[in-house]
């Protein structure tokens, strides 16, 4: 009942709690603290920086500022602002703009990368979450690997799969299978 009544009065996007006890990690998820969006922000850059290989002033010179600028790194060691005493932060806009700049999806620097393993499904279950928040690939966005149908992802899949075969790599369900033969 709870579950309907929120769907109808939210138009915040639902979580189904009961999808989250089949991950792994699900106890880890529910019970911490929600983070604040400065954290958030903080997290994404940080990961934007190692998904990208660029410094905080390379990714500023994307957002056209000049390298001495030192708005990004006050918001990622989270520097005092002189006036207030507080923490500086990333605005909305300064978020959208580098969403924007790096061809990530609207909201991406608003969405705790710990939750992307619900938001993906079982795909990251089994895996710790520094894993699945460390994206490997600097010129493929996993935003552009969610855009994708399901048939187009699973052929993505069969692709990496037969290029971890050719560089010698194991893959999970190769190695799975060569212990079940």
């Amino acid at each position: 009942m709870l579950k309907s009544s929120y769907r109808q009065h939210s138009t915040a996007p639902f979580i189904d709690a009961s999808n989250v006890l089949h991950h792994e990690h699900s106890s880890t998820l529910l019970n911490r603290r929600m983070k604040t969006i400065g954290q958030i922000r903080r997290e994404r850059l940080a990961i934007l920086r190692r998904e990208t290989g660029l410094s905080l002033a390379d990714i500023g010179e994307q957002l056209g500022r000049s390298r001495r600028d030192a708005t990004l790194s006050q918001i990622a060691n989270s520097a005092p602002n002189t006036r207030t005493g507080k923490p500086r932060q990333m605005g909305d806009e300064q978020a959208r703009a580098l969403e924007i700049a790096f061809n990530k999806e609207t909201g991406w620097f608003d969405n705790d990368p710990d939750l992307d393993a619900l938001r993906f499904g079982h795909a990251f279950a089994a895996e710790p979450a520094a894993t699945y928040t460390a994206w490997p690939f600097k010129r493929v966005s996993l935003a552009d690997l969610r855009r994708l149908d399901s048939a187009q992802a699973a052929h993505i899949e069969t692709l990496l799969l037969a290029a971890l075969a050719m560089v010698g790599a194991p893959s999970q369900p190769a190695a799975a299978g060569a212990r079940a033969a």
